[in-house]
């Protein structure tokens, strides 16, 4: 499930560049940094999605994931605590809903299930 989530969200955010920038922009991320994030993040997803997959990769897999979704979690909680809530863009969604408590509790529900898939 896992590998799935990330593997729909890598290829959103691919698909859809302009609203990634955007989206890693109104997270926090400095404006200059945002071009590398823009195709780092979704290569990143993908990556994370194929080694999930693989049996001999797995555990690389669910530790790369928990230290992904945590990223996540510690952008989107920090941003809520600030009062700022930037559409999310997490499946690279043109216009998408702004970050709110909904969003946090699925990533800390995926970094639980990817914590669950560890060996």
């Amino acid at each position: 499930m896992l590998a799935l989530v990330l593997a729909i969200s890598g290829f959103a955010k691919a698909r859809h560049r302009a609203e990634t920038h955007a989206s890693i922009v109104g997270l926090g991320v400095p404006a200059t940094l945002a071009p590398t994030f823009r195709w780092a993040l979704p290569v990143t997803e993908l990556l994370v999605a194929i080694i999930l997959i693989a049996p001999a990769t797995r555990l690389a897999g669910a530790i790369a994931a928990v230290a992904l979704f945590g990223v996540f979690t510690v952008i989107i909680a920090g941003n809520l605590m600030a009062g700022r809530r930037p559409p999310c863009g997490c499946f690279g969604e043109r216009g998408g809903a702004a970050i709110s408590a909904w969003t946090l509790a699925r990533n800390v529900t995926f970094m639980a299930l990817a914590i669950l898939a560890i060996p």
